[in-house]
């Protein structure tokens, strides 16, 4: 979490001075005001990192959340930066006050179970989603969780840099899955060079669906004239329910929806698969502009290397 001074106040709640609360404000060791790195690389004066220890602090922020359900009728709460925090320092070299001793991550778990708590006053069908790259522990007071910045496999904006890591996240949030969770995959695309930008999308797509993550883009796919048209297939793709749990076949895992499948090349080299699928059934290969028939009960294609492709039942 992130204080905003000065000219970011009125944006928050024009209610709170937050001059009025220094305590709020993260201490480093050397005993000055943390900034945030972001506001910094933003050049963005007064955004600093948050001291999580103050009572008043977290007082105001359930009764914000609590204010603009009231006042706007809306459905759900995004709680932005809920990851790990900066560690505060104000009170051991006295210039404030901590409830106690606990860490500054540890009080802003605290708060997020307040907030949960806040949210499902207002029915159990409001939705808490936090951008926390997915923190196991988190999901006891959010109903989704965002990864953000998860460019598949090319190490561009990406957070991930192998398919070891990509299967770790998947088959770690699994049981929170079957518990009714949504663990949120999203890409930023502008990046991406042009040559990679269908791989990158469509394998960072499949890897969502493999593991049971939905998956966004920023609509960056969009805003370019030279993808609309792959971001109107990928936005319009519609699998149904999964049939099976993601398998492997060499160094190709996929698995089966009610209306397709989708596949991850996993490896480094490119790979040829071919998989029995129902028989009859013809694909239309995403993005690609063809259509892929079955041969005997069975399909079979080429996948580029850390790329992935989604089939549609025609």
């Amino acid at each position: 979490m992130e204080m905003y001074g000065s000219a970011w106040g009125h944006k928050v709640d024009e209610e709170i001075d937050i001059s009025r609360y220094p305590d709020w404000t993260l201490v480093d060791e050397q005993g000055r005001e943390d900034r945030s790195l972001w506001g910094v690389n933003n050049k963005i004066e007064g955004l600093y990192y948050t001291s999580m220890h103050q009572t008043d602090l977290h007082d105001n922020a359930v009764a914000f959340v609590r204010k603009v359900l009231e006042e706007s009728g809306a459905d759900d709460v995004f709680v932005d930066n809920a990851g790990g925090l900066h560690n505060c320092y104000g009170d051991r070299i006295g210039r404030h006050k901590h409830v106690s001793g606990k860490t500054n991550t540890d009080m802003y778990e605290v708060l997020l179970a307040k907030i949960y708590k806040a949210v499902k006053d207002f029915g159990e069908d409001k939705i808490v989603m936090l951008n926390s790259g997915i923190i196991p522990s988190h999901w006891a007071y959010s109903d989704a969780q965002m990864y953000e910045s998860t460019d598949f496999g090319y190490n561009l904006r990406g957070t991930m840099d192998s398919w070891q890591d990509l299967q770790y996240m998947g088959e770690l949030h699994s049981e929170a899955i079957r518990k009714g969770k949504v663990p949120v995959v999203i890409s930023y695309m502008q990046r991406c060079p042009s040559e990679r930008k269908l791989e990158a999308a469509l394998g960072t797509y499949a890897f969502a669906k493999l593991y049971g993550f939905l998956w966004a883009d920023f609509f960056d796919l969009w805003a370019k004239e030279d993808t609309r048209g792959l971001a109107r297939e990928i936005y319009g793709i519609r699998l149904g329910k999964p049939l099976a749990e993601a398998r492997k076949t060499g160094q190709v895992c996929f698995r089966e929806f009610e209306k397709g499948l989708v596949l991850v090349n996993t490896g480094s080299a490119r790979a040829r698969v071919r998989i029995a699928v129902r028989s009859g059934n013809t694909y239309r290969d995403t993005g690609y502009q063809r259509t892929i028939s079955a041969d005997h009960g069975r399909i079979s294609l080429d996948i580029e290397p850390l790329a992935g492709r989604i089939l549609l039942e025609q």
